[in-house]
């Protein structure tokens, strides 16, 4: 695999997952136009990443004259490290979603509705008790935030690939166009 092609899947493997994270904390997931946003963001960030840094290898290592071959597995290359790590990132996603599902059933429990009684009972001035189904509530909405996004990465994966695809096949046509003149 061409080294460059290893350090551009890791740097868009970092770009996606801060990106992700982002949209996650900001809350944006939670309304239709910051799902929108959010996807066509990414689409975006893969439509440029991969063409970009295919040419730039193919500019500053190979001096325009890399092979078809040579493109393709870089291109390849891109695609696979970043699908390890976004994969890596959607391991953390699941054992999020588990996390949320045992506090959720924690959170709408009697036994924590009891132990915010007891609580109200030593300090009354923390909260009233009219305030519990709000303090429940906000406990249950900030756990669901890491669950907004699984499974939206495989189409995006899949396109990526296609992306890469087409690129390396362009890259090819203009390495043979451009060069058999001169």
């Amino acid at each position: 695999m061409n080294r460059w092609a290893f350090y551009s899947g890791i740097g868009f493997t970092l770009v996606v997952v801060v990106f992700k994270c982002y949209v996650l904390y900001t809350g944006m997931y939670f309304s239709n136009w910051g799902f929108k946003f959010a996807n066509l963001t990414a689409v975006l960030i893969y439509t440029i990443w991969i063409p970009v840094t295919l040419v730039v290898i193919n500019r500053e290592h190979y001096r325009w004259h890399m092979p078809g071959r040579e493109v393709f597995k870089a291109g390849l290359g891109i695609v696979a490290i970043s699908l390890i790590g976004i994969s890596v990132y959607h391991v953390f996603e699941v054992q999020s979603d588990e996390f949320k599902q045992q506090a959720n059933r924690y959170y709408n429990s009697s036994e924590y509705l009891q132990l915010l009684k007891q609580q109200h009972a030593l300090h009354p001035q923390l909260f009233k008790l009219q305030d519990i189904p709000k303090i429940i509530a906000s406990q249950t909405k900030g756990i669901s935030v890491f669950r907004a996004v699984t499974g939206r990465m495989i189409p995006f994966l899949l396109y990526g690939g296609l992306v890469s695809l087409f690129t390396a096949i362009g890259l090819r046509v203009f390495k043979s166009k451009a060069f058999k003149s001169s």
